[in-house]
């Protein structure tokens, strides 16, 4: 199973991926022909927003911004103002005399006056700060995630730079006031759109993208057409293509498992943007009092999880070096956002009358075997997942402090290895402590485990089939 074959398995909730990738407008998944696809994703508008970013068409807007704003459209605006004796102004003599004449024609001391000055509040330049604000929120609700990871996709670390300085300090922009609740309005957008200079051109087709996907005037063709032109896939990290067939893998069996879970429980998952510890990826009800949260890369610390020692749990000498090591490369300069610690790919956690239930708790890890270290990565994986189970803490206490609680007398296994097929497959494989399958049997594999897994759940907490 190649990165392409991966790709097309995954393409259809791609939309979800958010975090280190390339824009890859050559990916496009059967989900984005459904119009409400949208509707089971929370935060969808945010994710939406982060599309927006990534267009070129946005990236080319800023990147071109801070030099197209040195000089903006204006117009003139007179003021009149009513002063007495001391004139400073150019007297408006029509004026005068009818003022005089409403309150006292004697009053040779009452003038009006006209004052000039440049009026920035012109519709283009309205439309302007508009597509200005609009840039400015989005960077700002994405900054984390843009800073973090290597977007391949026009934003550099100088374009973000720049455009942040001008948003903030720009003299020009300050000068244009802020638009109301219904401006732009739809003739302002064509005033900005036929106007010679490309600056507004440009930013009202922002604005014009902007309404037809986050703004609340949604426009499926165009949201389609946004998705499919920034459709993130994850990049190689530096490791090789097999780090990028990897994450493309985990995604894979991510996807699976809440399918399988889709399946058995007969209802659609709630899912959220897989986005940089922004909790849970999708969640189920499991009866009025119980939730299932599936988690990605994360040891779900919202819920209470870790799989390194904390102190108060007497950590082994290993599980403290661990520790340690994360927190000092996580001090060096440049040594990135992402540090690996001992986390499953994929985590489920149940919650059952407002209370984690700990033991219920099932670790999934991927592995995608290259020619060079197949053997090696499936013996890996299964050590991992092993020490997930093993080691696995909620609120810092041992989950299975006692081995026999999790191998061998447990009704069922307590997790799960998913790897990549290879020449010699073998399908899948129960032990009494993990279950493991192959890509090609990730879909029935992975809803056995799922099955076996919710059927130990309902057990547990007493609940109905």
């Amino acid at each position: 199973m190649d990165s392409d074959e991966l790709i097309r398995h995954v393409a259809g909730d791609l939309e979800l991926y958010v975090q280190s990738g390339t824009v890859n407008p050559d990916v496009v998944g059967d989900a984005l022909a459904d119009a409400a696809f949208g509707e089971r994703i929370a935060g969808f508008g945010d994710l939406l927003y982060l599309h927006l970013l990534l267009d070129a068409e946005t990236v080319a807007f800023a990147e071109k911004l801070p030099g197209r704003l040195r000089s903006l459209n204006t117009g003139t605006k007179t003021e009149r103002t009513l002063v007495r004796s001391e004139v400073s102004e150019r007297i408006d003599w029509g004026e005068t005399i009818q003022a005089r004449n409403e309150r006292n024609p004697d009053d040779t001391t009452l003038f009006v006056t006209q004052s000039r000055y440049e009026n920035y509040d012109l519709a283009e330049n309205i439309v302007l700060k508009r597509a200005a604000n609009i840039l400015e929120r989005g960077l700002r609700l994405w900054e984390e995630e843009l800073q973090q990871y290597d977007w391949d996709s026009g934003w550099t670390d100088d374009i973000l730079e720049r455009t942040r300085a001008t948003l903030e300090r720009n003299r020009n922009l300050d000068r244009i006031r802020e638009p109301e609740t219904n401006e732009p309005s739809s003739r302002m957008l064509t005033t900005a759109l036929q106007a010679r200079e490309p600056l507004y051109r440009d930013a009202a087709e922002v604005v014009i993208r902007y309404n037809g996907t986050v703004g609340g005037q949604s426009d499926p063709e165009l949201i389609e057409e946004l998705l499919k032109k920034t459709l993130i896939v994850p990049l190689d990290d530096n490791g090789g293509p097999s780090r990028m067939y990897s994450t493309l893998f985990e995604l894979y069996i991510l996807f699976a498992v809440i399918r399988g879970l889709e399946r058995q429980l007969d209802q659609a998952a709630s899912v959220s943007p897989i986005a940089a510890d922004r909790g849970a990826v999708a969640t189920f009800s499991l009866g009025p009092n119980t939730t299932i949260r599936v988690y990605y890369e994360q040891a779900a610390t919202a819920d209470g999880f870790s799989f390194l020692g904390h102190g108060g749990s007497d950590p082994t000498r290993r599980e403290e070096v661990q520790r340690r090591y994360v927190e000092t490369v996580k001090m060096l300069p440049g040594a990135g956002g992402k540090t690996a610690t001992n986390r499953p790919d994929v985590l489920l956690v149940v919650e059952h009358e407002e209370a984690v239930v700990p033991q219920l708790a099932f670790p999934i890890e991927g592995k995608y075997q290259d020619s060079a270290h197949g053997d090696q990565t499936v013996k890996q994986g299964i050590r991992e997942a092993l020490e997930y189970i093993a080691y696995m803490r909620h609120d810092g206490v041992l989950v299975h402090p006692d081995k026999r609680e999790w191998y061998g007398a447990a009704e069922s296994p307590q997790g799960a290895v998913a790897f990549n097929d290879r020449a010699e497959t073998v399908g899948s494989v129960t032990t009494p402590a993990l279950e493991l399958f192959e890509a090609s049997a990730a879909q029935a594999g992975g809803e056995a485990a799922m099955e076996r897994w919710l059927e130990r759940v309902r057990l547990t907490l007493g609940m109905p089939e």
